[in-house]
């Protein structure tokens, strides 16, 4: 089994949820592997559906365009190679059906719990303590790594995502853990009486054990993402059943607290301005080294849900710290992103190049000598200097799982500030290209609507302050690269200046009364006045705006054209 450490990226191009495995030929080409080879990656992973990429021994009637996806596959793996890349493949087998297929008529012996999430119909699992449920995934497994033998290895993720075996979403903590009412009891009489984590390391070991059947010596990964659903961290029960040529990866930074605004706050996604590594992230690499299991972490070193629809958040003290950490923990391999937060950027060198360097030198050398190395020509001390005032004025950022998922960020420059009472409407998912209301109450979370608008305000103010301070230190430095970091700085600004007066419009119009209408204006004409300064810079760089996962650009010049007119109206 190959040992070299594993650095996985993808390209922001390739659509997660449009069968990537079909058409994943037609986004890797030799120029995209070049690529990201050249930022210092040597494995991609692709999302694949394992009963579409093989057909199954279990159930006949699937499977039935596998030859097209391992065409497609086979194409991108011989390129990769040429290039020094791996493939692998991230996977959450079974996975089910919309609860009304007719695969549930043919097959009603593996009918698995059902689970429903907002804005999709109802889905079944298809249940893995069954005899079929387990010859499928077994037997998909071999056939895999079989048709597939220079196959670099699978990602599993077993909680979370989607429907796939019977407790991928059921929360059996309460129940498990706590012995509290879960609420309504899961729905498959063969599940509900095992415990979860026994449930999802079964996945893995038919997994492994299938691709190991095969003679196939791939890496087979798997991922803790909301094992906290089954067992408490470290989820040794899940990781005392798992073959000693498993590899655990582990979120870096999720799983720890924070002070946000004078209050302890919990990291529960991944972050860039929170560096870790968490203290979840700690007690698993503990537990899985006295088991003997080998370790990689889950990083998003380019884009987080804190602000996905720029190229980069340029953290770089922070990525500093993060490599300087897994450095020292003896951590050597990442996945680097998830379906966004993966552009070429200054974030992808400076990690690449602080997890490589014969020794690391102290921080601010550090940022130094990257910065005379990326943008040569720039004021080296200046630049340190703006990036570590970007850090530093993060720890404004409320963060929290309401405000990541369902705060207006990542497309504030393009929602409308309106005068009036709200119209009630939501403004949907952070990460989708959802029908955009003004109710933002879902955002809040834990915070205040103050809190949330005293933090956006210093961190609108500080970021801009950085900001003029990048851009006049590479004034002097004529490369593209400079150019690029220089465009992501001033938009970040511009999206973290639009989403704080959202919030503040937002709070006139909660209880809106005629005599709020002046302070509304102002708002208005702030937004106006550094909108029409954002506008060159997205009509500029088309990677400005755009989202990987829903692969749609979330606002655009033409988007805030729109809105620099009705804000024209309103004012003028």
């Amino acid at each position: 089994m190959p040992t070299e450490p594993l650095r996985i990226w993808r390209s922001p191009y390739s659509n997660f949820y449009d069968e990537e495995t079909l058409h994943a030929a037609e986004k890797y080409t030799p120029p995209a592997l070049r690529a990201i080879a050249d930022a210092g990656f040597n494995a991609i992973w692709i999302h694949a559906i394992l009963r579409d990429v093989v057909p199954s021994p279990a159930f006949p009637e699937l499977g039935k365009n596998s030859a097209a996806h391992l065409r497609s596959l086979r194409a991108v793996i011989r390129r990769a190679s040429k290039e020094g890349i791996r493939v692998l493949l991230y996977m959450q087998p079974p996975r089910g059906f919309e609860a009304d297929d007719p695969f549930w008529t043919k097959h009603p012996e593996v009918a698995g719990a059902t689970w429903r999430y907002p804005y999709i119909p109802l889905l079944r699992a298809l249940c893995t303590s069954t005899t079929e449920g387990k010859a499928h995934l077994r037997g998909c497994a071999e056939t895999l790594a079989r048709r597939l033998p220079e196959l670099g290895g699978v990602i599993l993720i077993t909680a979370s995502e989607f429907q796939a075996h019977c407790y991928s979403h059921y929360n059996a903590r309460k129940r498990f853990v706590i012995d509290a009412d879960p609420g309504p009891a899961l729905d498959c009489p063969r599940c509900a009486g095992r415990h979860p984590s026994d449930v999802a390391s079964e996945v893995i070991r038919l997994v492994r054990d299938g691709v190991r059947e095969s003679g196939s010596g791939a890496r087979v990964i798997a991922w803790n993402w909301s094992w906290t659903l089954y067992e408490p961290d470290p989820a040794k029960r899940i990781l005392q059943q798992l073959p000693k040529d498993v590899t655990l990866m582990a979120g870096f930074e999720r799983g720890d607290t924070k002070t946000i605004l004078g209050k302890q706050r919990v990291i529960d996604e991944y972050s860039l301005s929170f560096a870790g590594p968490s203290s979840r992230f700690k007690r698993t690499l503990q537990a899985c080294r006295k088991r003997g299991l080998r370790v990689m972490a889950k990083l998003q070193i380019g884009t987080t849900h804190e602000l996905a629809t720029v190229p980069n958040l340029p953290l770089i003290g922070n990525l500093y710290d993060k490599a300087k950490a897994m450095r020292r923990l003896r951590v050597k391999d990442f996945m680097g992103c998830w379906n966004f937060g993966n552009m070429v950027t200054a974030n992808t060198a400076a990690f690449a190049r602080f997890m490589t360097i014969g020794r690391l030198p102290p921080c601010d050398r550090a940022l130094r000598e990257f910065a005379s190395a990326y943008l040569p020509g720039c004021n080296p001390v200046e630049v340190a200097g703006a990036w570590e005032t970007f850090a530093r004025t993060m720890d404004s950022y409320p963060f929290c799982i309401p405000f990541l998922y369902y705060g207006p960020v990542n497309y504030a420059v393009a929602l409308p500030i309106e005068a009036g009472p709200l119209k009630g409407e939501p403004v949907g998912r952070s990460w989708h290209d959802d029908p955009r209301g003004d109710e933002l109450s879902k955002s809040l979370g834990p915070f205040t609507l103050d809190e949330i608008v005293r933090g956006l305000k210093q961190l609108t103010e500080e970021w801009e302050e950085g900001a003029a301070r990048f851009v006049a230190a590479v004034e002097s430095c004529k490369s593209q690269k400079a150019a690029e970091e220089s465009n992501s700085v001033l938009a970040t600004g511009h999206c973290f200046r639009s989403a704080w007066n959202i919030y503040r419009a937002y709070k006139l119009r909660r209880y809106w009364k005629k005599k709020n209408l002046p302070a509304l204006l102002r708002i208005a004409a702030d937004e106006y006045e550094h909108l029409v300064e954002a506008l060159p810079l997205i009509d500029k760089d088309p990677r400005l705006g755009f989202h990987s996962e829903c692969q749609v650009y979330l606002f655009t010049a033409e988007a805030i054209r729109k809105k620099l007119g009705a804000l024209k109206a309103l004012l003028f």
